[in-house]
């Protein structure tokens, strides 16, 4: 029953687990303050803190946590980029406009291609190929890796035909 903002200030003070204040908050969700400031941000937290342990700032969650984010970079940080597809359901707060959280997403995205272009896991390659649907790169790595006579292969040749096409327009 969060609001979308309630779920981008969640966020930001479960990504820093040793405390983060008012202004490095509102930072994280608003760069230039955007009509967003220090009252509507302590008005989100304060409402949190009727669904959330959150301490007083610096604020830090009082419960034990796990982050999938978290898990997920640790995962492909160490190479495990098959543990690290089980953190993976979908792209980070979808809906949000919060820079922090784009910022996030876009690195997310950035760093679980890199690991899958230099990955040797046609399964795992192919499943983010699948995540990220418009990206070329991906389906071509998945393409190069799908053993002859897997129907995805069909799959995968199609989509590098049209990106490729897309591309080229």
């Amino acid at each position: 029953s969060l609001t979308n903002r309630m779920w981008e200030v969640l966020l930001g003070i479960a990504l820093h687990q040793h405390g983060i204040s008012d202004e490095q908050l509102l930072d994280y969700l608003v760069r230039d303050g955007g009509g967003f400031g220090l009252s509507a941000l302590r008005s989100h937290v304060s409402r949190l803190r009727s669904v959330v342990p959150v301490s007083e700032t610096p604020y830090r969650l009082l419960v034990s946590y796990s982050l999938d984010v978290i898990e997920l970079r640790k995962a492909v940080a160490a190479g495990e980029l098959r543990r690290g597809l089980a953190f993976l359901r979908g792209p980070l707060l979808p809906d949000s406009t919060a820079e922090g959280v784009r910022e996030l997403r876009a690195d997310l995205e950035a760093e679980l291609t890199q690991a899958a272009l230099i990955a040797d896991d046609a399964e795992v390659v192919y499943a983010l190929a699948g995540q990220f649907a418009d990206d070329l790169r991906l389906w071509e790595r998945a393409l190069d890796l799908l053993p002859a006579g897997d129907g995805r292969r069909a799959i995968a040749a199609a989509r590098v035909r049209r990106l490729t096409a897309e591309y080229l327009n």
